[in-house]
């Protein structure tokens, strides 16, 4: 393992006996083991033979990739740990080398949701329930919505009465109904597994699941909503005064600030717990507004904007897309892992993933068309 040149000692780490690299990952947090995974394939053999002896892959997705890999397990039908997270490992090499192969169909759609096997396309005046993998047309809603979203045990149906009134409708798979009401604002409600949260038009927030609804708090600041979010299962509460509320119990309590952008024509395209991102047409340059625990961006030209795991995916306004390490996006280096060119050049107005073994689809509404733009890896050596 060592060898000597001159006077200098040299170690080699890389061909370290398998024996000792296991006690030296007994030592190590998870983000470390997750380096380590990355160094050879005699790490790598290392990495999975530790986890799988000891039964780490759990642990391994939730210290490593964001929110417990949430993004990941509600777009897929992966939900063993140790296929999450050898999917995600692929993305680091999908989106440095591997080819890819765009296909456009002809939806026109406002909104893009994927839940699990399901794909729903929001259109102008119907929604479609498709197959992710081959596009099949599984279900269709012959109705102008607002937006609309379907799980394994909830049917979320949202529509504008007017120009200022929302309403939700939410049911069962077998058309039972749970609830019927208006919405404050259109950013009141969080679809999240086979919960719903949604602020009512008199401030009350209501928690809905598959078997019934409860009341869970009353929110009596006067300030509007920007979004609701999940963070760990937990809901959160974004308003245009720049506090965040995390909702506990059947109480709310201040648990951050956030810096909003303060450009006239800044448009939200991505909100999570921890990340903003902003669109503007008049902004030059990216710029990162830090000062709390919220890292918010204005980027230019942006029009779309999702969180897949570890990586921000955006597209502009010229139909490019990019995908992003979110830790560089953090410390400013605002070179894409990837960059796509679509053949449209019109805005990119929604952006979705799609993940199953092996299979990476990245979903982006152009104009009048929807892109399939699917990631292809070959290497099987992960999943041997």
């Amino acid at each position: 393992m060592s060898r000597k040149r001159g006077d200098t000692t040299y170690t080699n780490w890389g061909n370290c006996s398998f024996d000792i690299l296991i006690k030296i990952f007994q030592k190590l947090p998870y983000k470390d083991i997750h380096t380590c995974f990355k160094i050879n394939q005699a790490w790598q053999d290392a990495v999975v033979y530790y986890c799988n002896h000891y039964r780490l892959w759990k642990n391994l997705v939730n210290e490593t990739i964001f929110d417990c890999a949430r993004s990941i397990k509600e777009r897929s039908v992966l939900f063993n740990p140790k296929a999450i997270y050898l999917n995600h490992i692929i993305w680091e090499h999908i989106i440095s080398s591997a080819e890819y192969e765009i296909a456009y169909y002809d939806f026109a759609c406002k909104k893009i949701h994927v839940n699990k096997d399901k794909l729903i396309l929001v259109l102008e005046n119907s929604v479609k329930v498709l197959n992710p993998f081959d596009f099949a047309i599984l279900k269709t809603v012959n109705k102008k919505v607002v937006d609309y979203y379907e799980t394994s045990h909830l049917i979320v149906l949202v529509d504008k009465m007017n120009h200022e009134e929302v309403k939700v409708s939410i049911s069962d798979c077998n058309g039972k109904q749970k609830i019927e009401d208006y919405l404050f604002c259109e950013n009141s409600l969080l679809v999240h597994n086979d919960l719903c949260w949604c602020m009512k038009s008199d401030r009350t927030i209501e928690r809905i699941n598959w078997i019934d609804s409860s009341f869970v708090c009353k929110f009596y600041n006067t300030h509007s909503n920007i979004g609701l979010v999940v963070y760990h299962n937990k809901p959160y509460l974004f308003t245009n005064a720049g506090c965040v509320y995390a909702i506990v119990g059947q109480d709310y309590r201040l648990e951050s600030h956030w810096s909003m952008p303060g450009l006239a024509d800044s448009v939200l395209c991505w909100l999570d717990r921890f990340t903003a991102v902003y669109g503007s047409k008049s902004a030059t340059q990216v710029r990162q507004l830090h000062d709390t625990d919220v890292l918010t961006f204005v980027i230019p030209r942006l029009t779309a904007a999702t969180r897949h795991g570890n990586y921000l995916l955006l597209g502009y306004v010229d139909g490019l897309l990019e995908v992003h390490d979110h830790a560089d996006l953090n410390q400013m280096k605002m070179k894409p892992k990837k960059k796509m060119q679509l053949d449209y050049n019109e805005p990119i107005n929604a952006l979705e993933v799609w993940q199953g073994k092996q299979t990476h689809i990245i979903l982006a509404a152009i104009g009048d068309k929807l892109a399939k733009i699917r990631l292809s890896y070959f290497d099987q050596q992960y999943f041997k």
